[in-house]
């Protein structure tokens, strides 16, 4: 018997996960087929607080805030919280229960003799035990669940991360969002001082008998659409402020995210560096790489329950009526050998969530590449409209000069001069947003880059970096 249990650790190292490894996993491609030419082929640092190439003191100081005070973060750390929780509780299996147990009681026996003779007497007892049991981690069962336990720790502490990354995003694409709203007021105030100019020149050259009353309606047509708009205009910007609250978690209010007008001209472009660089950056990549091998550990945790569980318990008291002292030591070896096909169920149920794992893996790492190259291309793309867009401003505000002043001389009619104004204000409308977007193209590559800041930020928190052991 004694050389049979002497195997059964030995034993153990039969039992295994299926035995995924960081090596085993997809790769990303060698380049990125938006990055143009150098600019995507070497590998670059990681990525600092990149909206402070805007230079906006206002705009760092809401960062600051909501990095500080976000519900979205503060309910990351919860489920960090909970996930050091649930490790401290998987490593539980590896020592012993220790249980304190007393017992008093009182009991009476009567005994009869015959008919006329009977006896009965009292008994007090009182014992105090202390017993202790350990279930023997013979195949890796507590071992693989801590292993799991660790991995969805650190899977935790990626999602945090994560969630500064995604905040930070949100804000200075808001805030820019906010700002390009109140250039498009701004716009649109010009705009109506021009209608009303333009009402009151119709509205003279009509009392002259010069122009019809249908230039007259035209204009006080546009004059009435253009300020209709701004009505829409201060909607939206109410709620892109109210946004911007909620993600400083503060209730709704106006003017919390000051009262930029004028959009960046130049935006500096992140280098996207090497693919395989987003295995390190992307938080999102990361926390999934490491559930997929949480999942692979609890394979092999249930695999572990096919074979003999091993028991020791012991126990040591003293009963003080009568006196004596009591001691005992078991070991017990059990099996199983019929449960319903739980521990099979559970096991084909474990490879089920893996394979599903591993896709999802694939899946994250698809469309964290696809996200870097749209932000590659659509940053390209946007500014070469911004250039087109600049120039067609120039010369739609030429071409609106030159027909006010024809209009004024009698040589063109005023559906001319309504056709230029109109032309001026949409392409400086599209001007206005399609700077903004460009600036969200650049947001949307800093963060589908990822970073390294992010651990800076738990750090300060913290005053410590990793997860806990």
């Amino acid at each position: 018997m004694k050389p049979a249990l002497m195997l059964i650790p030995l034993l153990g190292g039969c039992v295994h996960s299926a035995g995924v490894t960081p090596e085993t996993l997809p790769k990303a491609p060698e380049a990125y087929q938006n990055a143009g030419r150098g600019r995507g082929s070497k590998e670059t640092p990681a990525i600092g607080r990149w909206w402070r190439v805007f230079k906006d003191r206002k705009l760092d100081a809401l960062m600051k805030q909501a990095l500080e005070a976000s519900l979205t973060i503060e309910q990351a750390w919860a489920r960090l919280s909970q996930a050091r929780a649930s490790l401290k509780l998987s490593r539980a299996g590896y020592w012993p229960t220790l249980s304190l147990k007393g017992e008093a009681g009182r009991s009476h026996t009567a005994m009869k003799f015959g008919e006329q003779q009977s006896s009965s007497f009292d008994r007090n007892t009182l014992s105090l035990s202390l017993a202790a049991a350990y279930e023997v981690d013979l195949w890796g069962k507590v071992r693989f669940g801590a292993r799991a336990a660790r991995l969805e720790l650190e899977a935790s502490e990626d999602d945090v991360r994560a969630a500064y990354l995604s905040v930070a995003a949100q804000l200075v694409e808001s805030y820019f969002i906010a700002a390009e709203l109140r250039a498009q007021l701004q716009l649109l105030e010009r705009t109506v001082e021009s209608w009303r100019r333009h009402v009151e020149l119709v509205a003279r050259r009509y009392r002259e008998g010069v122009v019809t009353a249908l230039d007259l309606y035209q204009a006080k047509q546009n004059l009435a659409a253009a300020r209709a708009q701004q009505h829409t205009i201060r909607r939206q910007l109410a709620g892109t402020e109210h946004a911007i609250c909620v993600l400083m978690g503060r209730a709704p209010a106006r003017g919390t995210a000051g009262a930029l007008r004028e959009l960046p001209r130049q935006v500096v472009e992140l280098p996207p560096g090497l693919p395989a660089q987003l295995l390190l950056r992307r938080p999102d990549l990361a926390a999934a790489q490491r559930r997929l091998m949480a999942v692979d550990a609890r394979v092999g945790q249930a695999v572990a329950g096919h074979y003999p569980s091993l028991t020791i318990s012991g126990s040591v008291g003293y009963q003080f009526d009568p006196a004596a002292l009591v001691w005992s030591i078991l070991g017990s070896l059990m099996a199983p050998i019929f449960e319903g096909q739980r521990v099979s169920a559970e096991v084909e149920l474990r490879k089920a969530q893996l394979r599903e794992a591993l896709v999802g893996y694939r899946a994250s790492l698809l469309r964290a590449l696809a996200e870097v190259e749209d932000a590659l291309v659509s940053g390209h793309e946007l500014g070469q409209r911004v250039r087109l867009l600049e120039e067609r401003v120039a010369a739609a505000e030429g071409a609106l000069r030159m027909s006010t002043d024809q209009y004024t001389q009698g040589l063109v009619s005023f559906l001319q001069v309504l056709t230029a104004e109109q032309s001026v204000y949409n392409a400086r409308r599209e001007l206005l947003t399609a700077r903004r977007e460009l600036i969200s193209a650049r947001v949307q590559l800093a963060r589908a880059l990822g970073g390294g800041w992010m651990q800076e930020e738990m750090k300060r928190r913290t005053g410590s970096s990793g997860a806990e052991s």
